[in-house]
């Protein structure tokens, strides 16, 4: 039984997940990040390079610099609020699930502790976000693969 609740958490957390990486992913690529993180670093030294003389280029340069920053910075915040409503959204299922069916097979929804740990373990069950959080944990480098995240790296 311990496998099945496990596993019960483990598939309806990751199917949960995946959709929003996807989504992000499309939008990475609507977008273009690694062109936009390149064209931050040639702007950047175009303004750098330019003498205050020039102010009217200048001005538009800036202009240009802060409109593809805001771009980079919303994808980014894009990929950090996804990830957390995919977290929500993925713990209130798999608990709806896991209660839903073993109300229908009339066992209780909980996964035995052997030992008492504060915050892990709760009437001698173990917590079931502990094991969503490691289930996110694993997930983790996929989400930033497929999302795109990674380009911001670079």
């Amino acid at each position: 039984m311990l496998i099945l609740i496990s596993l019960i958490y483990v598939a309806i957390t990751v199917l949960t997940l995946l959709p929003f990486t996807y989504l992000v992913g499309a939008y990475e690529r609507r977008i273009n990040v690694e062109e936009l993180m390149k064209e931050l670093v040639t702007l950047e030294k175009r303004i750098s390079s330019i003498s205050p003389e020039k102010e009217k280029k200048l001005r538009t340069l800036k202009s240009r610099y802060s409109k593809v920053r805001k771009r980079v910075m919303f994808f980014m915040m894009l990929g950090l609020f996804s990830l957390w409503i995919a977290i929500l959204v993925a713990i209130i299922l798999a608990r709806l699930c896991i209660y839903a069916l073993f109300k229908y097979l009339g066992v209780p929804p909980f996964i035995h502790s052997p030992i008492s740990i504060p915050f892990i373990s709760f009437d001698h069950n173990l917590n079931d976000a502990i094991l969503i959080m490691a289930i996110i944990i694993a997930y983790y480098p996929f989400h930033i693969k497929y999302s795109g995240l990674y380009k911001l790296r670079r």
